[in-house]
């Protein structure tokens, strides 16, 4: 059983860790190490035995993909109101049918496009492709489109990412580590290995049309 910081507002960001690191399903440890934070720090934190340092706590921000005063402010409850994104010009990325052709991907692009902002493009290979299985809902739902960066081979934990299975369909799952390696998670409390599946990309945005 933790003991409780006597600050109210440190007890509370270390609660919120701790319920962030439930929501991924893996260890403290595994947190540890794919945050880098330095050893056994963060379990010290979590018992309420010992604060921690600042340089941890920027690691810890990092691998949660907020910014450091956001999720402070999320541990305390206030309202976050986020940056303004996609303020300016857009692109069409193409949405495409994927294939499996020789163990490997082939894009076949179907005359449809989806606009995105243009900040999203730099540096990036992106495609398009529409969402057909229930498995990451309610967060991604059949029919939206999903625009993935094919180019990032290298997902970071909690990134959502598009893999190809073996009978070379495309699915989105989250992409987390554990104390073995790289898991692959689902929105219906599947858990399993990559194995034979390839992560094709990481999803950078996910379009959905309301009617």
């Amino acid at each position: 059983m933790p003991k409780p910081f006597a600050d109210p507002v440190r007890e509370s960001f270390r609660s919120y860790i701790a319920e962030l690191i439930g929501r991924r399903g893996v260890s403290v440890r595994a947190v540890e190490q794919y945050a880098g934070v330095s050893d056994a720090a963060l379990r010290k934190f979590l018992s309420g035995g010992r604060w921690i340092s600042a340089d941890n706590l920027q690691k810890l921000a990092d691998y949660f993909h907020l910014d450091f005063t956001e999720l402070w402010r999320r541990s305390r409850g206030e309202p976050v109101t986020p940056p303004a994104r996609g303020v300016g010009p857009v692109v069409l990325v193409p949405i495409v049918n994927v294939t499996l052709a020789a163990g490997a991907p082939s894009y076949g692009e179907t005359g449809e496009a989806v606009p995105v902002p243009a900040e999203l493009v730099q540096g990036r290979r992106l495609v398009a492709a529409r969402v057909t299985g229930d498995r990451m809902e309610p967060e991604v739902k059949p029919g939206d489109v999903a625009v993935v960066d094919i180019n990032d081979k290298a997902p970071r934990a909690g990134d959502l990412v598009a893999v190809l299975v073996e009978d070379g369909n495309m699915q989105i799952e989250r992409f987390e580590r554990d104390d073995v390696g790289p898991l692959l998670l689902d929105n219906r409390g599947g858990r399993y290995r990559p194995n034979g599946a390839k992560v094709q990309g990481v999803v950078v945005y996910v379009g959905r049309a309301y009617r």
